[in-house]
């Protein structure tokens, strides 16, 4: 539900809110808000996580986080490839005029693989920065299997977007491996991360993984 800003509203359902309206803007199809939307989002946590509540974090994990990883991954597989997506700004001499665009942007699909790629760098340091918080979460296996699921898919995305590829292997190398190493964390947990790079070698033909609706992984995620 929305909140009723005429009455009294508590810190947690204040929080819910924001978390709901964010995770609706980054699947916006207009880039700029969602870019807009998932820095806003992990700015707040990262700034305010170290006073938010137990259940909070459980929100922002369970009911905007991770649920953008598998909105982001379908819509990116729905993107069309193909079609410029320049926007018309006029004319001139009776000849329509397009916005300028950097080849890497021109599609709609690249410009998802964009936003997948940012989602990709907020989750993981969102993860490395309060790695200790949330792993006294009950739900804390969950969330970190949801989150490899989402890693492996993006690695196998390497047939339909190298960008999105790299940026897994650095999620998963210099944000989330590092961290759990440098906290000494559960050998399960680290085992698991390099479990997941080493997929896309293990799994050769799998590349189609990456390129279906969402993400699927070993955990049934996303």
């Amino acid at each position: 539900g929305e909140l009723r800003v005429e009455e009294p509203v508590e810190s947690h359902e204040l929080w819910c809110a924001i978390a709901r309206q964010l995770r609706r803007l980054a699947a916006d199809e207009r880039t700029e808000v969602r870019t807009c939307s998932l820095h806003t989002l992990t700015s707040i946590l990262t700034s305010h996580g170290a006073q938010l509540s137990g259940s909070t974090w459980d929100y922002a994990l369970f009911r905007a986080l991770l649920p953008m990883m598998r909105e982001v991954c379908e819509a990116a597989a729905a993107a069309c490839a193909t079609q410029q997506v320049a926007k018309p700004l006029g004319k001139e001499g009776g000849v329509p005029v397009l916005m300028l665009l950097h080849h890497s942007r021109d599609t709609a699909s690249k410009q998802w693989d964009e936003t997948w790629v940012l989602l990709l760098h907020s989750s993981t340091r969102l993860f490395r920065a309060f790695l200790p918080t949330l792993m006294a979460r009950p739900r804390f296996s969950k969330a970190w299997a949801r989150l490899l699921a989402f890693c492996r898919t993006s690695l196998l995305a390497a047939r339909r977007s190298v960008e999105v590829s790299k940026a897994a292997i650095h999620a998963l190398v210099h944000e989330l491996l590092c961290s759990t190493v440098a906290l000494k964390t559960p050998r399960r947990a680290s085992s698991s991360l390099l479990a997941a790079a080493r997929s896309p070698q293990r799994g050769g033909g799998e590349g189609g993984g990456g390129e279906g609706g969402g993400c699927e992984g070993g955990s049934g995620a996303c």
